[in-house]
């Protein structure tokens, strides 16, 4: 069996040859690597992004739109209860007021952006657009919230006994608190709708966010219905800039 042994160098320029083919090969090496991780993560942003427009665009976009649509009616229902209970009506017609005031149990979702953040997507994004749907989801965030004080809101208000004869003065401070709990609620929901919007026309990186106002329009439509709304809806016109309403 024969044994090759090594050549030895013959001078500094061998020996630099060889160092420069070993280097080269490794910075190839690399060079493949990172070229295969951008591409992998191209790919990667390039879902989470679907996930994230499409959460926004099809389920919170619509529900904000919604929520702007119908803020006044609501406004409208919470000023006819008060000054009814104030008039001294009975607890039956307190009652029936209390129970058409909407309650909704949707809740503003976030799986895209938890989604996101278990894939380490920050890390891969520019901070810019990292930024601008952190901002969309901590609105969405603050939304449910909202959501669910109001839902706890409207069950203090439905718990009138619709019994004959005028409330007691205990009730109508419990009734007056609940109503002013869902006119806060209201108007931060409607606010940050707004803001959410108007957030989500402006272009993110290399990502846009496409808002199908026929959809969100016909989704108002169908709350308006629902809860005998269609006298007091306001259109909500998307512009480039943001929003605005159209009484």
């Amino acid at each position: 069996m024969d044994i090759h042994k090594p050549k030895p160098w013959h001078g500094g320029r061998e020996f630099a040859k060889e160092v420069g083919t070993i280097v080269l090969g490794v910075l190839i090496a690399l060079a493949m690597e990172q070229a295969a991780e951008w591409a992998h993560w191209r790919q990667k942003l390039s879902d989470l992004r679907i996930a994230m427009t499409s959460e926004l665009a099809s389920d919170d976009a619509p529900q904000a739109y919604t929520r702007m649509a119908i803020g006044q009616c609501m406004d409208r229902q919470l000023d006819a209860l008060q000054s009814a209970a104030e008039q001294g009506v009975s607890r039956v017609e307190l009652a029936k007021l209390a129970k058409a005031y909407p309650a909704s149990d949707e809740t503003w979702d976030d799986e895209g952006w938890k989604g996101f953040l278990a894939a380490d997507g920050p890390a891969h994004m520019s901070a810019v657009e990292a930024n601008s749907w952190w901002f969309d989801y901590a609105q969405a965030t603050k939304m449910d919230q909202i959501g669910d004080d109001e839902r706890q809101a409207i069950g203090a208000l439905r718990a009138i006994r619709p019994k004959a004869g005028p409330m007691s003065e205990p009730e109508l401070q419990d009734l007056n608190r609940a109503v002013g709990r869902l006119r806060n609620d209201n108007r931060w929901m409607v606010h940050d709708a707004a803001v959410v919007l108007g957030d989500l026309t402006y272009l993110k990186g290399s990502a846009h966010v496409p808002l199908n106002e026929a959809a969100m329009r016909r989704r108002v439509a169908g709350a308006a219905k629902d809860y005998h709304l269609k006298d007091c809806v306001v259109a909500v016109e998307l512009i480039p800039a943001g929003l605005k309403d159209t009484p």
